[in-house]
């Protein structure tokens, strides 16, 4: 996944930035946003020609706080960009093969990354601000 580390970066910079100056109600401020962002990466990178993405969330319970997750699995790959989010020292950006922090979740769903017509018309203005930020 060449330039990974990069795109990934500047798409969280580019989905915090737009986040915090939306006025106006979107698929990010209604869904978490952390969950919503990996969803949204997840759409570009198959946008991009990537397969076999997989859309992953889970849960877990850490000094008797629940807490949920997602995140994004290719080829063999972690894709993570809200890891930061934890008390647990990751970066904003994860890029591994394997982790403990992801192993600590109990899978609950997993898909294919789709955006629905629905949401992609609802969204059409912040969609259309992912490919300049990263190209």
């Amino acid at each position: 996944m060449i330039g990974s580390n990069c795109i990934c970066s500047r798409l969280d910079i580019t989905l915090k930035s737009w986040q915090s100056n939306q006025k106006e109600t979107t698929y990010l401020s209604v869904f978490q946003p952390v969950a919503a962002a990996s969803h949204i990466l997840g759409c570009f990178l198959v946008s991009q020609g990537y397969t076999n993405i997989r859309y992953v969330a889970g849960e877990r319970t850490v000094s008797n706080q629940y807490q949920t997750h997602a995140w994004l699995e290719w080829d063999g790959w972690i894709i993570d960009i809200t890891a930061d989010q934890f008390s647990d020292g990751l970066s904003a950006v994860f890029l591994e093969r394997d982790s403990d922090f992801h192993r600590s979740f109990v899978r609950d769903y997993e898909c294919e990354p789709v955006i629905s017509s629905c949401i992609a018309a609802q969204n059409q203005k912040f969609l259309s601000n992912i490919k300049p930020a990263i190209d």
